[in-house]
């Protein structure tokens, strides 16, 4: 496998990407590579295990270039038609692209590899970071046509957080406490829309 290829290649990809997918941009994408090493090193992945899962990193969002809506599986079509060019073998190819489709919601990943690509890819909700990466998700929705209110976003972060669980032990040991306290906060930023509410009843 060359890795330092893949890198190149998802790098130049990743610039063709519209300007509209402000939250899922090469941004996005280096820190999910950047996690998803961290959290696989950490899980005790193999050399190779660890380069399969970064290709996957590099790949999972690149399907934007062609669409939004099943944009995972045209990911997973292009690492298909790509990777081959850069050694990697038909089971290789195969394993990628299935861990790249694991990434559509509502994941349901099966083995380490693709646990640990679908934390790495919402890692940030157990950092501060969750606000700046809210706000860009939410500004995306919009210019995609789906505008929320306040309320409405509030709603629809507290309804992720309170759903999603951390696959790896990874990253449940470095991010759900995080997690949590972001859960906090959101309710406690909802907590006067209930109050307004009340009087005005």
């Amino acid at each position: 496998m060359n890795i330092d290829g893949i890198r190149k290649f998802a790098s130049e990809q990743l610039a063709r990407v519209p300007a509209l997918y402000l939250y899922h941009s090469g941004r996005h994408t280096l820190t999910v590579v950047k996690y998803a090493r961290e959290f696989g090193e950490l899980e005790g992945l193999s050399a190779v295990e660890l380069d399969m899962l970064e290709t996957a990193a590099w790949f999972h969002d690149l399907g934007y270039v062609e669409c939004n809506a099943g944009h995972e599986a045209a990911s997973a079509r292009l690492a298909e038609r790509v990777l081959p060019k850069f050694g990697f073998t038909a089971k290789q190819t195969e394993l990628a692209s299935g861990i790249i489709r694991t990434t559509k919601l509502p994941v349901l990943p099966a083995t380490a590899m693709e646990k640990i690509l679908c934390d790495a890819d919402v890692e940030y909700i157990g950092r501060s970071e969750f606000y700046r990466s809210g706000m860009l998700l939410r500004q995306e929705l919009s210019l995609l046509g789906r505008d929320f209110s306040e309320l409405e976003w509030l709603d629809f972060e507290i309804k992720f957080l309170t759903g999603f669980r951390f696959f790896s032990a990874a990253a449940r040991r470095l991010r759900s406490a995080g997690q949590l306290r972001r859960l906090r906060e959101l309710e406690l930023a909802r907590k006067p829309f209930t109050d307004r509410k009340d009087r005005i009843s």
